[in-house]
C-alpha cells in the first residue's frame, strides 16, 4: 500500500502537478477566497487539497466548489490520488504525509 502511495505522489512530481504551499489557513472560510487561491495556483480543474485538519477555514471555502475535493493528511489513498488531476498540500503536511506513509 505504500509503495503504491510513493508511485501516485511520483506520478504528481513528475506531471508537475503537486503545489506545495506554505499555509493552506483560509482567512474566513468563504468561497470566494478558496476560489481565488484556486485561480493562483492554476487549480481549478479536477484537484484534491490534503490538510491536517478537516475543520479547518480552507474546508469550508472549498466544499461548494465542483471538482474540488478535500482530504486528511491521515486518510490519503491511492484512488484520490490518481483520481484528481493537482494535488495541493502545504509544507507542514507533507511532513505529516511522510510520517503516515512510513
Amino acid at each position: 500500500m505504500r509503495l503504491a502511495l510513493y508511485s501516485a505522489l511520483s506520478s504528481k512530481i513528475e506531471d508537475n502537478s503537486l503545489i506545495i504551499v506554505d499555509s493552506l489557513d483560509g482567512k474566513n472560510g468563504k468561497t470566494r477566497e478558496a476560489l481565488s487561491l484556486l485561480k493562483n495556483l492554476n487549480a481549478l480543474d479536477s484537484t484534491l487539497i490534503v490538510c491536517d485538519d478537516k475543520n479547518n477555514l480552507i474546508y469550508r471555502g472549498v466544499k461548494n466548489l465542483q471538482n474540488i475535493s478535500i482530504i486528511d493528511v491521515s486518510h490519503v489513498n491511492v484512488y484520490d490520488l490518481l483520481r484528481y488531476r493537482n494535488l495541493i498540500i502545504s509544507k507542514e503536511d507533507i511532513n505529516k504525509l511522510m510520517e503516515v506513509l512510513s
